[in-house]
């Protein structure tokens, strides 16, 4: 569909990415979601979530309808105009749902992290790791830290360089349990040797308030991912009134892109959305998970 089509893919493309771009001169590409079946139906994807929601909104649609032995038949283009009616069902059916997981996880308490890490002063990379898993970059870890490193006070005043005393930092930096090693470091300047650094006892870390946070983030995640619609599919009525491709592709879908734009400008909405919103409604399977078999649908 891509080459029929003359649409870019993005050779770095991952697989949650844009299926695929239309260029035109002097305009931004267009983004491309493509969908093709050898059934009558089209499913869109195995766990429709929120996230979908956001992807799909600005996407144009192609849609090819291949035959058993996978020639193809003929394609329809859907623009965003004519697919938001549908997207919104689905929307406002797992909307509930997404609150629900939401004020959940909000209610995960102290006495619930002290249950799964333990009562910590100081919680590691490692803790939060252990609970977010993959869901963070190892650079959002850190980004999320809000304890520096440091020293005890007993450790840096058993390592001060000769010529600085523990009354000086007091009188510099305060009578404290703990200090920071940029404040350390702005106190001593160019005596701060790497002696020193090597004496650091407090590990960069999280505040049981901090973990806490990221504890309801993860909580809120898990309960989230129960709040999924399993393969919303798009049945044979919902392309009721379509216009099927069969000829000249390429040219045609830029011709559609362009007509969409005018109408979109005008603030029209094109007569096929009200197709879709009469179909919408089979886009939903029973929470049985009996709706209509996942078939699945790859970029052509």
């Amino acid at each position: 569909m891509r080459d029929l089509f003359n649409l870019r893919v993005d050779p770095e493309r991952k697989r949650s990415d844009t299926d695929a771009h239309l260029d035109r001169p002097d305009l931004d590409p267009v983004p491309f979601e493509l969908k093709s079946t050898t059934k009558s139906s089209i499913s869109t994807v195995r766990d429709f979530n929120p996230d979908h929601v956001t992807k799909w909104r600005d996407k144009h649609w192609l849609f090819g309808f291949f035959d058993e032995q996978e020639e193809l038949q003929y394609c329809c283009y859907a623009s965003p105009a004519m697919m938001k009616p549908w997207i919104d069902k689905l929307e406002a059916y797992v909307r509930p749902d997404i609150e629900l997981a939401a004020r959940l996880g909000s209610r995960v308490s102290e006495d619930d992290l002290i249950a799964i890490l333990g009562s910590k002063d100081v919680y590691s990379y490692e803790d939060a790791l252990s609970i977010h898993k993959k869901q963070w970059k190892k650079q959002q870890y850190f980004d999320a830290m809000d304890v520096e490193a440091g020293f005890t006070q007993q450790r840096l005043f058993s390592g001060l360089p000769e010529g600085v005393t523990p009354e000086q930092v007091r009188a510099e930096l305060g009578d404290k349990p703990a200090y920071t090693v940029a404040e350390v470091k702005a106190l001593l300047g160019s005596r701060w040797r790497r002696a020193l650094a090597e004496q650091i006892d407090i590990p960069p870390g999280y505040t049981k308030a901090r973990m806490l946070e990221i504890l309801q983030e993860r909580a809120k995640y898990v309960l989230e991912r129960g709040t999924t619609l399993n393969n919303p599919h798009i049945s044979k009525t919902f392309f009721g009134g379509f216009e099927k491709i069969t000829a000249n592709q390429a040219m045609r879908v830029r011709e559609m892109v362009e007509e969409a734009d005018q109408l979109a400008a005008k603030g029209i909405t094109p007569a096929e959305a009200a197709v879709i919103r009469e179909a919408a409604e089979e886009a939903i399977p029973d929470d049985s998970g009996s709706g209509e078999s996942s078939e699945e649908n790859t970029p052509g």
